[in-house]
């Protein structure tokens, strides 16, 4: 066993986080939420008050947190005289905010792409992604309903999609948009690259559905909308 290997296990998934806040009680759901909230982090006594509970009740909550080790604790010094204080603090922040943060970093990794060469290359990023997605059973490459399956696929991820007639599937929400922040059109590239590729793979493993292809035309103040092509109907794709 390389040195350093059983004292260093690595962070857990962020996944596994969302599953363990999922399983609180309310009680410990409102706990947790307060000191997620406030990265300074509170004593028992802080949080009785702020809960209207006894200590004694939070700190079985608390050990329950940190049992699931959602929760850690550090020792504050008093301002003058008198004992050390212990102070809880959150050990993950609630579960929207790792979004947003990622959300972050992908707008920014994106508008890094030289402008003459962002759409090629987020769209093969995007093609990547979309092998990733089937390889990890998001997306069905078999269904027969490959709309329902994209459906299904970018509620997941945010983006509150609303089936439309004439295999149009509208995307409602961004969770990449910032208000007043400019996004990158690499971001819409990347996922075009990955629609494209979802689709032609459902209409290689599944031709009697006349599939030919996908576009993705991106609507600025409304939702993106995603538009299925058959083979009764003309590529309408710049």
């Amino acid at each position: 066993m390389p040195y350093g290997e059983e004292s260093a296990p690595g962070p857990r998934p962020s996944s596994d986080v969302v599953e363990e806040v999922a399983r609180l009680t309310a009680h410990q759901r409102r706990l947790f939420d307060l000191l997620a909230a406030r990265p300074a982090g509170l004593t028992v006594g802080e949080l009785a008050v702020l809960l209207g509970s006894h200590e004694n009740t939070v700190r079985g909550h608390l050990e329950t947190l940190e049992a699931r080790h959602l929760v850690r604790s550090t020792t504050r010094l008093p301002k003058g005289r008198g004992r050390p204080s212990r102070v809880y603090h959150a050990r993950a922040a609630t579960p929207h905010l790792p979004g947003e943060f990622l959300a972050g970093l992908i707008r920014t990794l994106m508008s890094t792409l030289a402008p003459e060469r962002d759409d090629g290359v987020a769209r093969t990023l995007g093609r990547v992604w979309a092998l990733d997605l089937m390889a990890e059973g998001r997306f069905d490459a078999h269904t027969v309903d490959p709309l329902r399956e994209l459906e299904t696929l970018f509620a997941q991820m945010g983006c509150a999609p609303q089936a439309c007639s004439g295999g149009v599937l509208e995307l409602r929400h961004c969770p990449f948009m910032e208000p007043g922040t400019p996004l990158p059109s690499s971001v819409c590239s990347l996922h075009r690259g990955a629609i494209e590729t979802l689709v032609d793979r459902v209409a290689r493993n599944r031709p009697c559905l006349g599939i030919t292809g996908a576009e993705l035309t991106p609507r600025t103040g409304q939702g993106c909308l995603i538009r299925l092509r058959t083979d009764h109907e003309p590529n309408t794709t710049g």
